[in-house]
């Protein structure tokens, strides 16, 4: 994802101020810290869920389950196309 590891520290600092996550150290490796979520924190996940879907519905009203496996097909081979290109 090419996020820095300050980065990530700082979206846990954040997360953890409002709510969403428990910070804990691990009780087999004192080194490591552990992430929980709260109820908030899942029920924000449940809430990104239902939206989602919901959006996944519209866009996705009158393709068939075919023409959906075939756009996937296609932006997979875009992808690829694309990460050969940045490895050249």
């Amino acid at each position: 994802m090419n996020v820095s590891a300050p980065s990530i520290t700082s979206m846990i600092q954040k997360m953890e101020k409002s709510g969403y996550i428990l910070r804990k150290v691990d009780e087999k490796d004192q080194r490591m810290m552990r992430l929980d979520l709260t109820e908030k924190g899942q029920a924000c996940i449940e809430h990104v869920k239902a939206i989602a879907e919901k959006m996944d519905e519209i866009a996705f009203t009158g393709i068939s389950p075919e023409e959906k496996m075939l756009l996937r097909r296609i932006l997979f081979q875009i992808c690829e196309n694309i990460e050969k290109e940045r490895n050249r």
